[in-house]
């Protein structure tokens, strides 16, 4: 037995070199048509053809990709290139960390938006120093001083018949004026550029039949073209990267709720909520809803605001002689002669009075009723009952006001006045009421005086719900 199996082994060492030959034009030949078939050419990366000696034209009408290689393995990917290539298209990479938009090329111009870090835009440089982009309106400039804002590049595109753009050795492209910029290079017709955000599509900028699309969702990242009933999505790819910079996802937010202050990052289910910064202040432009804390700190903000004020009226009369107002209709004659337009009339009187340099007084009774309907203090002295009465009827009206709107009984009185009509008229058409108030001016009409007002009453109320709300109030009769 062990004689047969070692002449077994002598006989296959020793085969003719003709009888090992036999096989071999056969299995050459069986290499050769695969290879011929699928576009293996030893030695020749997808990338070495997007780069090499030739051009990306070498791989134009391929219907296979050549053998790419990962690590230490090989794998094998498939694409197919459209002809037309564009070769040298310009770009510009932001390499400032924030980048001003401004309508026109200057530092002084106005600013009209921001761009970050690694985006890429595109334009021409139309203006010394300055890029005027394409497809979105604004200027950007180059560079400030010594400090480089903005980084040429030139980059190839290409449209892809068949695979994605990561096996033809590119990149998606996934910024919306770069597709564009792509689409119109490539020879498309388009002129606007819609996200879509539905479950079949390429990763970032793509062709559908004539129509540009860009694909919203991140997890496509690495999908290609996709073939689908009468047509296909044929994937627009550069020769340069482009950064992913969202929010959440692929979409940018904005937080309304004022409660949320000082809360950053949130975690979910697949994605995480990614806060944008800026090192400056911005004002919170309110939409309309106010929580019992924002109504206290508004009044805090009224309150100050009104001392200032009345720190800028003229002196008016002499210390000895002070103007008084003595003022004695309560909220049920407001009420009575119709709320809204008695209060119209009212808080103006009030500022005119303030500028005039005269003071306000009221009974304690008088203020006991008008802080019971929640509404804000006013005066500036609470008189006792008796000596209310008696200060009263001992003074005079106020100049010529005419005040038979509100009688009877009669509203005010007056101790002192430098109140007329003539007066008044002139401060409530004149800058210092109508101006924009403190620091710079004196009062920004009767909004701080309203706010004051009513406010201890706004705090007051407990609203029904937590969001901006619209309320209908519904009238019975004329009261």
């Amino acid at each position: 037995m062990a004689h047969s199996v070692d002449a077994a082994n002598d006989s296959i060492h020793r085969t003719p070199l003709k009888q090992t030959l036999r096989w071999l034009p056969g299995a050459a030949a069986f290499v050769l048509t695969i290879g011929l078939w699928y576009g293996l050419l030893p030695g020749k990366t997808a990338s070495d053809m997007m780069k090499g000696a030739g051009s990306p034209h070498d791989a134009i009408g391929l219907s296979s990709a050549p053998l790419m290689k990962s690590r230490n393995r090989s794998k094998l990917v498939a694409f197919r290139m459209r002809r037309g290539i564009k070769r040298n298209s310009s770009e510009w990479e932001v390499v400032a960390g924030i980048l001003h938009v401004r309508t026109q090329p200057s530092i002084s111009s106005s600013l009209c938006g921001l761009k970050q870090q690694g985006q890429i835009l595109v334009g021409h440089n139309a203006a010394g120093n300055w890029v005027k982009l394409k497809h979105e309106p604004g200027w950007v400039a180059i560079s400030v001083g010594n400090t480089v804002l903005l980084r040429h590049r030139s980059v190839t595109y290409s449209q892809l018949l068949d695979g994605s753009c990561t096996d033809a050795a590119s990149f998606p492209i996934i910024e919306g004026t770069a597709c564009l910029a792509a689409a119109l290079a490539l020879g498309h017709h388009v002129e606007r550029l819609p996200s879509f955000k539905g479950k079949d599509q390429p990763e970032g900028c793509y062709i559908q039949g004539s129509e540009l699309w860009m694909g919203s969702k991140t997890r496509k990242r690495g999908h290609g073209i996709l073939w689908m009933q009468n047509s296909s999505s044929e994937q627009l790819c550069s020769s340069g990267r482009y950064a992913s910079i969202s929010i959440q996802g692929s979409e940018l937010w904005m937080g309304s709720k004022t409660r949320k202050r000082g809360h950053g990052i949130l975690w979910m289910q697949n994605s995480s909520s990614e806060q944008l910064c800026s090192s400056g202040r911005y004002a919170s432009i309110s939409d309309g809803y106010m929580d019992q804390q924002e109504v206290a700190n508004r009044m805090k903000q009224v309150t100050q605001s009104l001392s200032a004020s009345k720190s800028k009226c003229p002196s008016g009369s002499p210390q000895h002689n002070p103007c008084i107002v003595l003022w004695s209709l309560h909220v049920r004659d407001f009420v009575r002669k119709g709320f809204g337009a008695t209060m119209g009339l009212f808080e103006p009187f009030r500022a005119y009075s303030t500028y005039s340099a005269c003071t306000w007084a009221v009974s304690k009774e008088f203020a006991k009723d008008w802080t019971t309907w929640k509404l804000g203090p006013f005066w500036d002295l609470v008189v006792p009952n008796d000596q209310w009465q008696a200060r009263f009827a001992a003074a005079s009206t106020c100049g010529d006001l005419k005040v038979s709107f509100w009688s009877p009984p009669p509203p005010l009185k007056c101790e002192n006045s430098l109140l007329s009509v003539q007066g008044q008229g002139a401060f409530v058409t004149s800058p210092a009421y109508n101006g924009p108030g403190p620091p710079t001016g004196v009062f920004n009409g009767a909004y701080d005086i309203y706010t004051q007002t009513f406010g201890p009453r706004l705090q007051a109320y407990r609203t029904p719900f937590t969001e901006a709300y619209a309320a209908i109030h519904i009238r019975h009769g004329d009261k």
